[in-house]
């Protein structure tokens, strides 16, 4: 399954090149606001303090959509997906703050975004679901499995990445 953006519908057909993927538009990553709304002084910690702690549901991601929202979308979707007895495994190709709410409810079982799990992009969490969730593995990276590269979280990549764009656009 995928939110049916291109890139979790491509990552989907080379991973499982076989099987077409079914999309889950309700899985889409969180959407943001209009960065260039955000003030100056509050830019970087609106990027950098994005997923810290236990997210209250009323935060926005970087202006834009709420976690409790985010949670409104997905919970109900992975409830779909438990009701359904008809598959073993399932592939899901997500977004860090899908995957974030994801493991959360497996952890607490509770309607809680914990943003604690660093996402690095194309990671591999695993999860085994039926009476009692255990969480097998999160943030594997085939890539770089002890995260040797770089200590810097996804959000603060992107922050770092946004700041030319931003200065470029202020000029």
């Amino acid at each position: 399954m995928t939110s049916g953006l291109p890139r979790t519908i491509e990552t989907a057909r080379i991973v499982a090149p076989a099987v077409e993927p079914e999309s889950w538009p309700e899985l889409r990553e969180l959407a943001g606001g209009r960065l260039d709304e955000l003030a100056d002084e509050e830019l970087e910690a609106t990027f950098t303090g994005a997923f810290r702690g236990d997210v209250p549901l009323d935060a926005t991601f970087l202006g834009g959509e709420t976690a409790g929202s985010l949670l409104d979308r997905v919970l109900p979707a992975l409830e779909r997906l438990l009701a359904d007895e008809t598959w073993d495994t399932v592939l899901a190709v997500l977004h860090g703050g899908v995957n974030r709410a994801i493991l959360s409810y497996a952890l607490t079982g509770e309607r809680r975004l914990l943003g604690g799990f660093e996402q690095a992009p194309a990671c591999i969490n695993v999860l085994d679901v039926g009476a009692d969730w255990i969480v097998r593995a999160v943030n594997h990276t085939p890539y770089d499995p002890l995260h040797a590269s770089g200590r810097s979280t996804t959000m603060e990549e992107l922050y770092r990445q946004y700041l030319p764009y931003r200065k470029a656009r202020a000029t």
